[in-house]
């Protein structure tokens, strides 16, 4: 009965079946009946997860059930995704064997073109949604909802994009005691900024994905800030100065960010064998962030004596020597310009 429905399915789509299937299928309800503690999962909800996997929007079922003169066939395909019926149709087999049972099935489930789930959907919306399944990135899946808000397809493409956010790889956030915002709880590494920016722009690569991306200017910084806000929908900036010190302090006066003791808190000239280091290495300070000061120069928000052509720096880095890596140091430089030694971390405004 199968190999009939999927016959008579292909003369409108693109129709996914066999053991492929059957496994996705096993391995979802089990994964579900597992976390739920139920013996069945809901199985919208598993549908759903299997329609996510082959990338699928529909789902036919066939019913053919025995009368006493014959069988009677009901045919039901629906959008998994709203559960809106897209195609429904029945028929009767009087007197009909086995054979005739199938071919008749073939002809239910070849539903005719004014039943196709695109609908009134336009070519450019159709060719966008294909673009978007092809590509199967977060990035294409926003651009098919931003072009198409109300887009047939909206409830699929909103959640494969659930599904990329929760798997995109964003910066660790501590909210700072007393004040509205959070910080970021390191600095911004290579590895976070490769998987947003699909480059590597760092001087020390080698160093790996955890260590402070550097190389990059407070312009490629906002570029950044910008795209992580459009795939995340969150509003992630750069903090101000005042953010930074309250947070660099940690609740406590004192020497540098974290403490007094600089070889505890701090990659400095003196102890960074001329290298930056992975984040997080030493110790945070009473807020729980680490290396605000030394390892990277952090570039905040602030203009620079009234002139946004330059813009400041806190924090010191593995470059500066201790002298000049205390808490209220403070750098400049030009909003383009690059250095080794310079990198950043991240506030969000709290709601």
């Amino acid at each position: 009965m199968e190999t009939a429905l999927v016959q008579g399915l292909q003369h409108r789509y693109d129709v996914l079946y066999g053991e492929k299937v059957a496994q996705k299928v096993k391995q979802v309800f089990l994964k579900e009946s597992r976390n739920t503690r139920k013996k069945y999962c809901d199985e919208t909800r598993c549908m759903k997860d299997i329609a996510v996997a082959f990338q699928a929007e529909l789902i036919a079922i066939a019913n053919v059930s025995r009368q006493e003169d014959g069988y009677f066939l009901a045919l039901s395909i629906q959008n998994i995704f709203d559960t809106k019926v897209v195609h429904s149709s029945s028929i009767p087999c009087k007197n009909c064997d086995a054979y005739q049972v199938v071919e008749k099935l073939k002809e239910l489930s070849a539903p005719p073109e004014a039943v196709l789930p695109t609908g009134n959907t336009s070519e450019a919306e159709m060719a966008l949604w294909k673009e978007a399944q092809k590509d199967n990135t977060l990035t294409s899946y926003l651009a098919y909802v931003n072009s198409f808000p109300k887009g047939n397809f909206l409830a699929q493409a909103n959640i494969q994009i659930k599904k990329f956010r929760g798997e995109l790889r964003v910066p660790v956030m501590v909210r700072v005691p007393g004040k509205d915002y959070e910080i970021g709880k390191f600095e911004v590494t290579q590895g976070e900024w490769n998987a947003v920016m699909g480059s590597n722009p760092s001087y020390f690569k080698n160093c790996g994905e955890q260590c402070p991306v550097e190389q990059v200017s407070w312009d490629d910084v906002k570029e950044y800030i910008q795209k992580l806000n459009t795939l995340t929908g969150k509003q992630y900036r750069l903090p101000n100065e005042a953010e930074w010190e309250y947070a660099c302090y940690g609740g406590n006066k004192t020497d540098y960010c974290g403490g007094n003791d600089i070889n505890a808190v701090a990659w400095v000239k003196e102890n960074s064998d001329t290298q930056i280091h992975a984040v997080g290495g030493k110790q945070p300070n009473g807020y729980g962030l680490h290396d605000m000061t030394g390892n990277a120069w952090e570039w905040v928000n602030d203009c620079e004596g009234g002139s946004c052509v330059e813009r400041v720096m806190r924090g010191g880095s593995w470059y500066a020597v201790t002298l000049k890596s205390r808490a209220e140091t403070r750098g400049r430089s030009n909003a383009s310009y690059k250095f080794d030694s310079v990198g950043f971390r991240l506030a969000r405004t709290l709601p």
